[in-house]
């Protein structure tokens, strides 16, 4: 099952220029994307990876996977002496990435608009068929809903915090043996220690303030960059978190991160949700985290959790479960989203997949027939924490 929180979305709708009336009957496209009753949200959207991000601080500029500078020079991190002159070349490579890339998509807009047609879409959209043109050139309404997406928030926070503990604050590790730990993907005895250190640095998920309120500024920084560029037809931009198999997808082309996740694993599945594994706390704990994230800069922002099946047989826990849904959405949650499975009855279907060929599971923002993900994806989702209504 999917929630969103409509009264938050008529609020973001409404804040950016859309009449109370248009933002109340608004509809929702794919897994997230809401659009108001006058005019469609565009599809046409990229990802800004922020873990990518955190690597172009690392390394200058250069993107220590593939060794192409992505991003703009901030210096050295060896000689940086306090963690906010690394924050502050985080925020640089940021700003940087994100400028690029919307300036990139504009030139991808103005050529869809230029050459390619969808005269379906756009008789059937409102505003095609009285202007007579077509969506891509300008037939809707009006482009105030014109979506962007950062991902990968919640590691990239992860991983400054994690930057900030073991390097500047507690000295434990050197930014060059981190460094070192990173490039060789944690391997070897050293780079082995490096990383636990990395995992049991304070992660998002386990209600603790300070890194979730990092969650919170690193998303607010980012969506600030994207509002304040403009779409070919003079609208700023908006920002949405969905699921999707980004997390899967970017992962793969990563380098290792300061949080203490190898290279090409797999980022969180959702744009709220926790490092796989790292929500140790209990359910209550993880939604406290994303009610400090905030994230109303975003029309929704995507949090997967995972219940075993066999817990919410009964109807007092599926009760609970109503009442923990109805209660981050009064104190402000914008979208949760709920896989109910065993993990046993996962790893029995990934050895024996023609006896669960009707076993739908929530990847991202979409759901999937288990059997058909690849057996990377199906591991991700095994890993992925099972919380209890116990705590």
């Amino acid at each position: 099952p999917q929630f969103q929180n409509s009264e938050h979305i008529i609020r973001y709708l409404v804040e950016h220029g859309i009449s109370l009336e248009d933002a109340r009957c608004f509809s929702t496209n794919g897994c997230s994307q809401v659009a108001p009753a006058d005019s469609s949200c565009t599809m046409h959207m990229s990802w800004i990876n922020l873990p990518l991000c955190i690597d172009l601080a690392l390394h200058d500029g250069v993107a220590s996977k593939t060794g192409k500078r992505l991003g703009v020079q901030t210096g050295d991190p060896r000689n940086f002496t306090t963690f906010g002159e690394f924050h502050d070349a985080f925020k640089k490579q940021n700003e940087y990435v994100a400028r690029r890339q919307l300036w990139h998509d504009r030139l991808m807009d103005r050529v869809r608009g230029e050459e390619y047609r969808t005269p379906l879409s756009s008789a059937l959209l409102p505003g095609g068929l009285q202007k007579g043109r077509d969506f891509n050139r300008g037939g809707l309404p009006h482009y105030k809903i014109w979506y962007k997406k950062d991902r990968g928030i919640i590691p990239a926070a992860d991983s400054l915090m994690a930057i900030k503990k073991l390097v500047y604050d507690e000295k434990r590790v050197s930014m060059g043996e981190l460094l070192e730990a990173l490039d060789t993907n944690f391997q070897g005895e050293r780079g082995e220690e490096v990383r636990q250190l990395c995992l049991v640095a304070p992660k998002y998920g386990n209600d603790q303030d300070e890194v979730d309120r990092m969650v919170r500024d690193v998303g607010k920084f980012s969506a600030g960059v994207i509002m304040s560029e403009k779409n070919i037809f003079g609208w700023p931009y908006a920002v949405n978190r969905d699921g999707q198999a980004w997390h899967f997808m970017a992962g793969k082309a990563l380098a290792a991160l300061p949080n203490g996740r190898k290279a090409g694993e797999p980022l969180p599945d959702g744009s709220l949700s926790a490092m796989q594994g790292m929500d140790r706390n209990g359910p209550t704990a993880l939604l406290n985290s994303a009610l400090k994230a905030d994230s109303k800069e975003s029309a929704a922002a995507v949090l997967n959790l995972k219940f075993s099946a066999p817990l919410l047989q009964t109807t007092e826990m599926r009760d609970k479960v109503a009442r923990l849904t109805d209660s981050f959405f009064r104190r402000g949650g914008t979208y949760i989203q709920y896989n109910i499975l065993d993990v046993k009855i996962l790893r029995e279907a990934k050895r024996n997949p023609e006896k669960y060929r009707d076993l739908v599971v929530r990847v991202g923002g979409f759901s999937a027939y288990f059997v058909n993900l690849s057996p990377e994806v199906q591991d991700e989702l095994i890993r992925r924490t099972e919380h209890s209504m116990a705590v």
